[in-house]
């Protein structure tokens, strides 16, 4: 008898972080066995060529969990976020597919919260996750804490919910059909391909946004600090100069929308050419004047103001950067 299709299919791209896959599977294997949930949970991981012991990892859980529905697909070499990613989710066959961070954790009954929003959600494509890892403001935050939310739009969601909200890879939730309808070749080129499938499933359509954290996070091995706001502003910018945030609107609109998403920038791009955010050295380098001027939609403002920025950069003495920012 042929196995019976999972409700969801928990997918984890993975690489050379062997120690935190380890504790990350070891949590969910074990909520799927304590809440019985093998028939309608599945994992799916892709390994991104790893050289470190993630193999052996991974051939551990599943020996000591062998009633785990789990599947697994290792690329010779490291071909790349998005690819990986995108192979996490071609092996899943769960009618929905939630993306994992192989570092983070789900908190207890986690996974069980996370089948019941699926269980309950036949009529949208998408659901964001999480709203604790947003930086919306704190009345919105209030609001929405309690109740579902449904968005009309990206611009609409990400002037509620913020930067950060759309980038990290733990907020959502796709209907497996939606994210194999709306995912472009050209994605596997993208530094964010998960919020590039969410903007395309937005296009003209409704998403449903429910305020749910069952996951818990933990950047500090990657000693950003300060620096993580304005990293993701940049690379928001980076995701409109491959035209993931192109959307229907007049240039004021336009020009409003993107202004509250990367108006993190210039402080981004002065304080990585300052020194002074040493944990992500280079993230900024290659955010030439013709990107900013993109970002900001070509205004006549915005390219003058790109081109002030870009200059400050280069012209500016550093010991002066660091004293302007502190």
């Amino acid at each position: 008898m042929a196995e019976k299709s999972a409700k969801l299919s928990i997918c984890i791209p993975t690489w050379n972080r062997s120690n935190f896959l380890q504790k990350t599977l070891s949590i969910l294997a074990g909520q799927i066995e304590t809440d019985q949930l093998g028939d309608q949970v599945e994992i799916c991981i892709s390994d991104n060529g790893s050289t470190d012991d993630t193999p052996s990892v991974i051939g551990r859980i599943v020996d000591e969990n062998p009633n785990l529905r789990i599947s697994v697909v290792r690329f010779p070499e490291n071909q790349g976020f998005s690819i990986n990613m995108d192979a996490a989710v071609r092996l899943a066959s769960g009618e929905f597919v939630f993306l994992l961070g192989d570092d983070d954790l789900f908190v207890p009954r986690g996974v069980v919260d996370l089948l019941k929003v699926c269980l309950g959600f036949d009529a949208d494509t998408l659901v964001i996750l999480n709203l604790k890892n947003a930086d919306c403001s704190s009345e919105w935050r209030k609001t929405a804490s309690s109740q579902d939310v449904i968005f009309q739009d990206v611009r609409e969601s990400l002037m509620q919910l913020g930067k950060f909200h759309p980038t990290f890879i733990g907020n959502f939730i796709f209907r497996r059909t939606a994210y194999l309808q709306h995912f472009h070749p050209r994605f596997l080129h993208s530094i964010y391909p998960h919020t590039a499938v969410w903007f395309e499933i937005m296009r003209g359509k409704r998403v449903h946004f429910r305020n749910l954290s069952c996951l818990e996070v933990d950047d500090s091995d990657r000693r950003i600090g300060d620096c993580q706001a304005r990293a993701t502003a940049v690379d928001m910018a980076r995701i409109q100069t491959e035209g993931h945030l192109r959307h229907q609107g007049g240039q004021i609109e336009n020009l409003l929308f993107y202004s509250v998403n990367l108006r993190s920038i210039p402080r981004a791009v002065l304080l990585e050419r300052s020194g002074l955010c040493k944990g992500k050295r280079g993230t900024y380098s290659d955010l030439r004047v013709r990107n900013l001027v993109n970002c900001y939609n070509g205004s006549t403002l915005a390219i003058a103001c790109a081109v002030s920025i870009a200059l400050a950069s280069r012209l500016v003495p550093k010991w002066l950067l660091r004293v302007i920012l502190r």
